[in-house]
């Protein structure tokens, strides 16, 4: 209760709330600009193993790991797939060509 109190008298606490929100938007962003330009969002409609994902990326555990701390994707075990609705969007037939369009979207949004 006590920490309770102390967070409350925390000075700007509405402004500190709100870009905690602007930082979960930024990652957010970041996270479906690179998860789309890979191709990986195309890949996840359906469950696959990690090890089924292409590219094999460097980055692919860490993308995977905030695409799932983001709400973006769903891990059981050793697969994945989209969860959120802005993943899934991006990972449908309008983009199953290229990205393109939702890719100039995030970069202007940037």
């Amino acid at each position: 209760m006590n920490s309770w109190l102390r967070l409350l008298r925390l000075p700007h606490l509405a402004a500190q709330a709100g870009i905690d929100r602007d930082i979960n938007a930024s990652i957010r962003l970041n996270f479906l600009y690179a998860a789309s330009k890979s191709g990986l969002l195309r890949q996840m409609r359906q469950w696959k193993e990690r090890s089924e994902l292409q590219p094999q990326l460097e980055t692919l555990d860490a993308m995977l790991d905030v695409g799932v701390a983001l709400g973006e994707l769903k891990r059981q075990g050793n697969r994945y797939r989209i969860s959120g609705k802005r993943a899934l969007a991006l990972s449908g037939p309008i983009f199953q060509h290229g990205p393109a369009r939702a890719i100039t979207l995030l970069e202007k949004a940037r």
